[in-house]
């Protein structure tokens, strides 16, 4: 198979995109998210608790977490 055949393959098999618009313009949602500040989740608060209820059931455990991080 020569190039110029996997190339029309290629063309007859993909349909091509031309003219087709996205319907919004994205990039002024996608600004306004990286201008926002991150804000803590519940999942967040969640699992610092636990992390802390943890390490207050076993302090020893604290050289083992730090040692991971």
């Amino acid at each position: 198979m020569t190039d110029e055949r996997l190339k029309n393959l290629l063309q007859s098999a993909v349909a091509p995109a031309a003219g087709k618009r996205p319907e919004r313009d994205l990039w002024p949602a996608l600004a306004h998210r990286f201008e926002r500040t991150p804000r803590w989740s519940y999942l967040d608060l969640g699992l610092a608790a636990a992390a802390a209820v943890v390490l207050a059931m076993f302090p020893e455990w604290l050289w083992l977490l730090s040692y991971h991080l």
